[in-house]
């Protein structure tokens, strides 16, 4: 939209709530054309001298000349670079004054997708390699969705809003998977939203653009059925007779899982370095989580011992300096179901049922309290745990009767007393 040159006013305010030794901030403000857009100028005046009518510094003295000058070259300069956009003809809004004086054009400009390849150059290293190839997935859908539905390569940062993102989360719904290949699911599409918007926050925080567009928009996960194995299952998946070298390697590498709460990229890059002697003298991993970063400590329980020590000597963990020998999460789950039909274990098994049975069937159920096995599964918030807390329903009966029995023998020790209360009288 073109408005003419007097549509824009510059505005010079003093902050008094941000008061701070005794001086308070200067912000410049543009208006007259839409949405206003605010610049702190890193000046300071005393409160007692600024006039803020005329948005200026009252007084005599070289420092009081020097801060006005500074104030009237500001107000040259904005005007300066309103004029020049609206000579190049770029829609005229606040923002578009505030980057150009900022020498920020090319934030102005950058796209969703482009907003995005830069996350992705600058997170990798920092996060696993199993979540960077989420991102490079969910990048691939915010392009066919822009293709699709806007009929280009890339869509300007400031058109981003609530229909934008309610368009891309219809748009997964609708989509249609190749043969082969595992429709999306409604948490699988909100993972795609969730990169998208941490994509957009990082856009906010680098000021590409002024507010978050997700502020109206929830996401609605569906807390999944959680799998884990019975005490009688694990069992059967410990013993089970196995003849091929792949599937005893899958085992060890599950039950470990399963004793240890492990998730499957954090086994495969664990050192016996990351093996240490606790205060108890027993052997600990004391790792920090890949995925995430957070620390976790984890006592090695016998049979997790064992398994560690079985594989010590291993030539093709002594090759990568490795506790266990390398193999794909996907050639171990493939296994893992061969696996479970010789257990005659009739789950849909995968690595990461041990990491749900060691939270729940070894720790939980035993009454680990559940501000241990968080700290042991390296999670950081408790709320994340409480997900495994609530499928404990052998350690919840198993509490009730508990319950039961102590509100019975109360109540007998009150009969008792009564009875003998009765007979002395």
């Amino acid at each position: 939209m073109r408005r003419a040159i007097s549509s824009l006013k510059i505005a010079f305010i003093a902050r008094h709530s941000k008061l701070v030794d005794g001086v308070i901030p200067i912000y410049v403000r543009i208006k007259g054309l839409g949405k206003p857009a605010e610049i702190s100028l890193r000046k300071y005046v005393n409160p007692d001298t600024w006039d803020p009518k005329n948005g200026k510094v009252n007084g005599r003295g070289a420092e009081v000349d020097e801060l006005n000058e500074f104030l009237d070259s500001v107000r040259y300069d904005i005007s300066q670079s309103y004029r020049e956009l609206y000579r190049e003809g770029v829609e005229l809004t606040s923002l578009a004054v505030k980057n150009r004086y900022l020498a920020l054009d090319q934030l102005e400009q950058m796209g969703l997708v482009k907003m995005f390849e830069y996350h992705n150059v600058r997170e990798k290293g920092r996060l696993a390699d199993s979540t960077m190839k989420n991102y490079y997935t969910t990048l691939n859908y915010i392009k066919e969705y822009v293709k699709t539905e806007y009929h280009k390569n890339e869509i300007e940062l400031q058109k981003l809003n609530y229909a934008f993102i309610d368009g891309f989360e219809v748009f997964l719904r609708k989509y249609k998977t190749p043969e082969g290949q595992r429709p999306l699911n409604n948490n699988g599409i909100m993972k795609h939203i969730e990169r998208l918007q941490k994509v957009v926050n990082l856009a906010v925080k680098l000021d590409h653009i002024p507010k978050e567009p997700f502020k109206m928009y929830k996401k609605h996960m569906h807390q999944p059925k959680q799998v884990y194995l019975s005490s009688h299952e694990l069992e059967s998946m410990a013993n089970v007779e196995l003849d091929k070298d792949g599937h005893i390697l899958v085992r060890d590498l599950f039950i470990f899982g399963c004793y240890t709460g492990l998730a499957y990229i954090d086994l495969q890059a664990l050192t016996p370095a990351d093996i240490v002697i606790g205060i108890d003298r027993m052997l600990w991993i004391n790792n920090v989580r890949k995925k995430s970063g957070q620390p976790y400590k984890v006592p090695l329980l016998p049979l997790a011992h064992s398994i560690f020590l079985k594989y010590q000597n291993d030539k093709r963990c002594l090759h990568r300096g490795a506790c266990f020998p390398k193999i794909s999460a996907q050639k171990v789950n493939e296994y893992l179901k061969e696996i479970a039909q010789l257990a005659e274990v009739e789950k849909n098994l995968t690595y990461y049922v041990a990491r749900h049975t060691f939270a729940t069937t070894v720790t939980l159920s035993n009454g680990v309290p559940i501000e241990s096995v968080s700290k042991m599964l390296g999670h950081s918030k408790l709320s994340t745990t409480q997900i495994y807390a609530k499928v404990v329903d052998v350690k919840l009966s198993s509490d009730m009767l508990l319950l039961k029995e102590k509100i019975d023998n109360r109540k007998n020790v009150e009969k008792s007393e009564l009875s003998d209360l009765k007979k002395s009288k």
